[in-house]
């Protein structure tokens, strides 16, 4: 991974001089960018706006939930590759891997506006991502007006994964859901709970490249936020759940691009900070799900269907 972004690092400057040709511009090289790695950006928001909910119906006044979430978010294959051809300016014979798909790198040509053009290749990847575990802890409040406030947190952490190398990340968290039946005339009659749920969620991740004389941080930034209708009904100890909602996640690229390469006169300065906020993923959302109580213990599994689908399951603590 960390000579895979190295090599991107590279090719992905803007407006670099190198034997007198020119290799990219800066819009071309965000562009680049944004197919490669805006994939990873996407599935990660949609795994965060997951797992917030297990029942339409709120704490009371009080109550209290903590349950620990595994989002498992399983990626198209729309997401494993991407088409150098639509991306103005740039034209390959093939597709090419994002940075969750494998397969060998395309060629690629570039033509610069000026009119000269630019051959390169993407890098080789050996390994593919199918799927993507996103685990949160939830922690849920009853407050007055059968509303209830939701909170994920986890502060800064460092950490030191052999794919992804060295970094750190930190979540926060928030979101409500309010009962709708109690504004309906004769609802409360209903055996079922009706709820509205909204949540914003923000995750800062940052890695560190090191290769040869290279020595730099590069930042992924992603918020996503979500609102849906829930509709449950308690069964005893089961209570089966349904949502339709809307999501969306935004993601933000930054990279100094700051190193040197070669020795003495030889040497080409890198100095071109990328800061790219990638396109919108607004997706409607579908989910299906169940919760099993036991006392104070609650379990659940649920199944949201969209683009990029995804599979919550989850365990915790549960009063009033």
């Amino acid at each position: 991974m960390t000579k895979t972004l190295t090599t991107l690092l590279i090719i992905f400057s803007s407006t670099i001089t190198f034997s007198q040709v020119i290799v990219l511009e800066k819009e071309s090289s965000q562009s680049l960018i944004e197919a490669y790695f805006s994939p990873l950006g996407e599935s990660i928001g949609q795994g965060l706006n997951n797992g917030w909910v297990n029942t339409a119906k709120p704490h009371k006044l009080g109550g209290f939930d903590l349950t620990f979430n595994f989002n498992i978010v399983s990626l198209p294959n729309t997401s494993l590759v991407f088409d150098p051809n639509e991306i103005e300016g740039f034209s390959s014979n093939s597709l090419s891997p994002t940075l969750l798909g494998k397969g060998d790198g395309a060629t690629i040509t570039y033509d610069h506006p000026s009119g000269f053009s630019e051959t390169f290749k993407m890098p080789d990847q050996a390994v593919q991502l199918n799927n993507l575990p996103i685990p949160t802890l939830n922690l849920g409040v009853g407050l007055i007006k059968e509303t209830e406030l939701n909170v994920r947190y986890i502060p800064n952490t460092n950490y030191d994964i052999k794919m992804l190398g060295q970094g750190s990340v930190n979540l926060l968290g928030i979101g409500l859901k309010h009962n709708l039946m109690q504004w309906i005339p004769l609802a409360s009659k209903l055996p079922i709970h009706l709820s509205i749920q909204g949540a914003y969620t923000t995750l800062n991740t940052s890695f560190e490249i090191k290769s040869d004389n290279i020595d730099q941080m590069v930042e992924l930034n992603t918020v996503a936020y979500n609102y849906n209708l829930i509709l449950s009904k308690k069964l005893l100890m089961l209570t089966p759940y349904l949502s339709i909602g809307y999501s969306n996640s935004i993601t933000n690229f930054k990279s100094d691009t700051k190193f040197n390469l070669g020795d003495g006169l030889n040497a080409v300065e890198f100095n071109i900070p990328n800061d790219i906020d990638f396109t919108n993923l607004g997706l409607m959302n579908y989910s299906a799900g169940i919760r099993v109580q036991l006392a104070l213990l609650s379990f659940h599994i649920s199944q949201s269907f969209s683009e990029y689908k995804t599979t919550s399951i989850g365990a915790g603590i549960s009063f009033r």
